[in-house]
């Protein structure tokens, strides 16, 4: 609990107290920005959208937390042996659902292993990006719709 607020406060300072103004700890979170150009102007957007998810996720964890609370399954290397291949392509989309259930998982686990750091540890601008990195992995993944067809789990090739 108390690292929580550790962290809300961290967010605070860093977003400043009304939570409107521009970032000033993680300028490296606008890499290559181009000021003047529209595709600069529009990264810079889609940018400020992916963080504003990220900061909304630390206030709304819960799914990360429910993810983090669900044990992972382990293949094992037999196991992945047996799983064979098929004819019709059916093997992908079974592997493809299990990744699309699993990586979640193993994901959140991940973000409450970055969560549990001591908070001076936690304040390094580096560990904080890699935070953030995962945060945005999860968000991505858990929202993809369920894998039901080889079109659908194309897309989520391309998106892994």
């Amino acid at each position: 609990m108390v690292k929580r607020i550790m962290w809300k406060t961290l967010l605070r300072i860093e977003l400043g107290a009304a939570g409107n103004q521009a970032p000033c700890v993680l300028p490296f979170l606008l890499p290559g920005l181009r000021y003047g150009s529209s595709s600069a102007i529009d990264q810079h957007h889609e940018l400020a959208r992916e963080r504003s998810k990220t900061v909304t996720s630390f206030y709304n964890q819960s799914a990360i937390d429910t993810a983090a609370e669900k044990p992972s399954v382990r293949l094992t290397p037999t196991t992945m042996l047996y799983s064979g291949r098929s004819q019709d392509g059916s093997h992908l989309l079974k592997s493809s659902r299990y990744l699309h259930h699993e990586l979640p998982v193993r994901i959140a686990h991940r973000i409450k292993g970055f969560r549990s750091l001591p908070f001076i540890i936690g304040c390094n601008p580096t560990i904080l990006h890699v935070h953030e990195l995962y945060i945005r992995a999860f968000q991505k993944l858990s929202e993809f719709p369920p894998i039901k067809d080889q079109e659908s789990e194309t897309q989520y090739c391309k998106l892994v």
